[in-house]
């Protein structure tokens, strides 16, 4: 028989698959567990147990939470339930006269587990595929309003291409009616941009210089009209230009080298090609209302009132040549891209100064420093590279999810793609940009998050964590499998996530059966761990978000649980540091007391009639722990001594097993091996309240780090050193199981058995 003593001082690995129990092979095994649940690793090497839930407030019923960080200390928590919307920040619920602030939306609740959402300064952009695109904007510090996003100038989908399908419009300008000379409308197009491009400019002359005009007159220049408001009676040479307002085509004045009068006039700009209208009301299938956005052309109405040609220097009128007859109205007309008919964009990111709005396969980004406008054409009638543009992706999986990196990724279910310049001497723009296919790792329809510049996301399985990594050598965005060692983590499904970067750098997931899991990632560390975090009995974790906390120091998680039926929004007390002498709130839905020392407490309405732990300070001692109080109907509860700093709520699990131990014996390695561990060491700091089974045995608890205690004094965490003598059994696998049973904190550094090996 062999005796040996292996160390283990990282957990950095976590809970690791078990197809993996065997490996002892690989470096992971030396840091992996074989369970941790209600722990996380630290990146020091150590596991720190999970802080509790804090009550913050009762929800107004089934509700999502969305983070809104207005600045580094401006943080809140959007409650976002069927209709309304409640807001938290402080930690607390925002209220006016004892009554929440609630903001009107226009989502079901249904409809809002389907949003996606992006912040830009102190607006939330909100995008659901079936309501029009909202703005959740700040307005004060407890103020907000919530308007519909108003496009301008587009984006539009592609021109009707049937010339007997024609639109004219009752007027150029306020609000119309539509008339079409076919069925193209319907009710959900009410909401929806519409465009109307002149056939022509049918006999409206063409701007030149030199060329008496008279007040009123209309001239072309550029597919741009202008009326002729005053001046001299002569054009000038100065071509115009200018898209609104008045302005000169010469000096208007004095006398030019042949002692002529010098030309020059006003020219009022009345419209282009191009007009928009926003359709407000639905009659039948040819006939809509619409509200003028953009001048339309004078020929694309019925009503049209000018006369063509010119004054000469004589007081002549001279009519243009060969004028032409017209109809009234356009087949060149096409649809807005979003409606309710068409569909509204299902998610949408800032991305170089652009708003990029994704339906479907296909992606339109805004002009450049404008995010409303979609201007295909900039000032002078040019398409240049600041102005509006559409891709698509060759994917009929359609967009879930955009990134905003060096270029703009875009997930489907088949993989991601990157938008780029096709040259990459100039920006993305209409005329010079590029989509490629980065990978095949498919992405959920769920809101990606980003841990120290690294963007993380749920793969189309729902089983996986991703990471979107970036490899230069191959200018491609890898997928990186975040979850690979830990494959059973994602079994129950992962719904969404969130990133927590202080004080530990976790990304938090919420899984379907109501629980969540947490994984420690610091790569340039080597640290990849996984964990659960299961909440109390009874509890389910809906959603999960995370905002900056009140000092801007910290990042803090916030959930909304529901339980028995009822829905309750909590934080996550933060974890620990090193320094701090207070131990984190360590149970669920939990309440805080801090005033005059008192041993009867409440009420917690919540917790009535429930088995719930209490921490508690007394004197001067670090405190006092209860493991098993009963709150009464009326949400009271009682202690045995005197406290002034009280946290009561409901206990959680909190365990971790080792691996099955894989030191060796006298002839070769111990797997499958008779072993006993006949005594334990472990290196702990400031922790209380554990309990050990070695090999199956029952139990024990570790009297130095035990906690349960009514006398005046509390314990004090212990720190060093814990050892157990004659603690195991005989077994083939040898590990051990620690379980934190009081509300306490506690952070384990390292664990040595001494292990008596047999020869077979």
């Amino acid at each position: 028989m062999a005796r040996v003593t292996p160390v283990q001082t990282n957990f950095n690995g976590g809970e690791i698959s078990r197809r993996l129990h065997s490996r002892f092979d690989l470096n992971l095994y030396d840091i992996g567990l074989a369970e941790l649940a209600g722990w996380v690793p630290l990146p020091e090497g150590g596991i720190d147990a999970t802080p509790g839930f804090i009550y913050v407030e009762m929800a107004a019923g089934p509700c999502r939470l969305m983070p809104f960080d207005y600045n580094a200390t401006q943080g809140y928590v959007l409650e976002m339930s069927d209709g309304i919307a409640r807001l938290f920040t402080n930690d607390a619920r925002i209220e006016d006269a004892g009554d929440p602030v609630e903001v009107e939306i226009p989502y079901s609740f249904a409809q809002i587990g389907g949003l996606n959402y992006e912040q830009s300064y102190d607006v939330l952009y909100l995008f659901h595929p079936e309501v029009q695109t909202q703005l959740f904007t700040r307005t004060g510090a407890d103020t907000f309003v919530v308007d519909p996003l108003e496009l301008e100038n587009g984006p539009f989908e592609p021109r009707n291409k049937i010339e007997t399908r024609v639109v004219s419009a009752s007027a150029v300008s306020g609000t119309v009616t539509l008339t079409a000379t076919g069925p193209i409308f319907e009710a959900g197009d009410v909401g929806g941009l519409f465009q109307l491009e002149a056939d022509d400019f049918g006999d409206i002359s063409s701007w030149e210089p030199g060329i008496t005009v008279t007040v009123g007159q209309l001239l072309v220049w550029n597919e741009r009209v202008y009326r002729v408001a005053g001046g001299s009676g002569r054009t000038g040479t100065v071509a115009p230009i200018h898209n609104k307002g008045v302005e000169w085509d010469g000096i208007g004045q004095g006398k030019d080298l042949n002692d002529k009068n010098a030309g020059g006039v006003q020219l009022e700009y009345m419209h282009d090609r191009f007009g928009v209208l926003r359709i407000t009301a639905y009659t039948d299938s040819t006939h809509v209302t619409a509200l003028v956005l953009r001048q339309l052309p004078f020929t694309a109405a019925t009503s049209y009132d000018y006369e063509g040609g010119y004054w000469d220097e004589w007081g002549n009128y001279v009519p243009p040549e060969n004028s032409v007859t017209y109809g009234f109205g356009s087949w060149r007309w096409r649809f807005g891209a979003f409606s309710t008919r068409r569909g509204w964009p299902t998610c949408g990111v800032v991305w170089n100064e652009r708003l990029v709005l994704a339906k479907g396969s296909t992606i339109y980004g805004s002009v450049t420093g404008d995010l409303t406008d979609h201007s295909t054409y900039n000032e002078l009638g040019e398409i240049s590279s600041d102005m509006a543009f559409i891709a698509t992706v060759k994917d009929p999986n359609g967009i879930v999810g955009l990134i905003a990196d060096d270029k703009l990724l875009m997930m489907t279910a088949s993989g991601m793609f990157a938008l780029g310049p096709s040259n990459a001497a100039s920006g993305v723009g209409p005329n010079n940009l590029r989509v490629d296919r980065e990978n095949n790792e498919g992405a959920a329809a769920t809101m990606p998050v980003e841990l120290d510049g690294r963007s993380v996301y749920i793969g189309k399985s729902r089983r996986r964590v991703i990471e979107a990594a970036y490899q230069a050598q191959r200018d491609r965005q890898d997928s990186i499998d975040l979850s690979r060692y830990a494959r059973h983590i994602g079994a129950p499904r992962f719904l969404s996530l969130a990133s927590q970067k202080d004080p530990n750098r976790l990304i938090w997931a919420l899984r379907a059966d109501g629980t969540l899991a947490v994984a420690a990632y610091v790569p340039e560390e080597q640290v990849l761990g996984w964990a659960t975090r299961p909440l109390a009995p009874g509890l389910l974790a809906k959603s999960i978000c995370t905002i900056t906390d009140p000092a801007g120091e910290l990042s803090q998680l916030w959930v909304s649980i529901e339980r028995d039926g009822a829905w309750h929004v909590a934080r996550l007390s933060q974890f620990r540091q090193e320094d701090d002498e207070q131990d984190p709130v360590m149970t669920d839905l939990a309440w805080e007391y801090d005033g005059a020392p008192a041993t009867e407490f409440g009420p917690v309405p919540w917790l009535a009639g429930a088995a719930v732990q209490v921490q508690a300070s007394v004197a001067d001692g670090v405190g006092v722990t209860y493991r098993s109080v009963t709150v009464d109907g009326d949400g009271m509860f009682e202690i045995g001594n005197p406290a002034s700093r009280v946290a009561v709520g409901l206990p959680f699990l909190a365990r971790f097993t080792t691996l099955p131990g894989n030191g060796g014996s006298e002839n070769g390695p111990a797997m499958g091996k008779m072993r006993r561990i006949s005594r334990m060491a472990i290196s702990v700091l400031k922790t209380r309240g554990l309990q050990i089974s070695v090999q199956g045995t029952t139990p024990r608890d570790i009297e130095q780090l035990f906690a349960d205690s009514t006398t005046n004094e509390g314990f004090q965490p212990d720190t060093g050193i814990v050892t157990l003598e004659d603690c195991g059994e005989h077994d083939r696998f040898g590990q051990i199981t620690v379980t934190r049973v009081a509300p306490c904190g506690a952070t384990i550094r390292a664990i040595q058995p001494t292990t008596d090996v047999a020869a077979r």
